[in-house]
């Protein structure tokens, strides 16, 4: 395993155990240790007008990234299944099968899939871009 892919994998292992939570006592060191001071995460979906939510756009820094788990914290994942591909040896492709249910509204996105591409630097993440596979299903369960 790729260095890179190792600190892809410890994110989404303290995102998935809520160890990224602002509730949790080791979150900002969890975010420190794993998400550079300059980090950008451009969410933005090109040809899509998302309706429901502001979610889906750039966010930036450790304070950008907590936005967007804030974001995606919204909906309880009844799915999510990341595979993590090297490329390169600073970069990682994220691809992810995943259904979301919104814990206010109780609607369900259907199952969708989305690619990333995540950069690590010094090991930790500076960047990812998303490439988002059905954000209408997403955006639909925020109304």
């Amino acid at each position: 395993m790729s260095a890179a892919v190792a600190v892809i994998g410890q994110i989404l292992q303290h995102w998935g155990k809520g160890e990224l939570s602002p509730a949790h006592p080791d979150s900002e060191a969890n975010l420190k240790r794993l998400i550079d001071e300059g980090f950008v995460l451009d969410g933005n979906v090109s040809g899509y007008e998302a309706k429901n939510t502001d979610g889906f756009r750039t966010y930036q820094g450790i304070q950008g990234f907590k936005e967007f788990l804030a974001f995606l914290g919204e909906a309880t994942p009844t799915k999510f299944v990341p595979e993590l591909f090297p490329a390169g040896e600073d970069d990682v492709i994220q691809f992810v099968h995943a259904n979301f249910k919104h814990n206010k509204t109780g609607k369900e996105s259907g199952e969708f899939s989305d690619v990333l591409r995540w950069t690590v630097k010094d090991g930790k993440a500076l960047a990812v871009n998303f490439w988002w596979g059905a954000p209408d299903k997403l955006d639909s369960i925020y109304a």
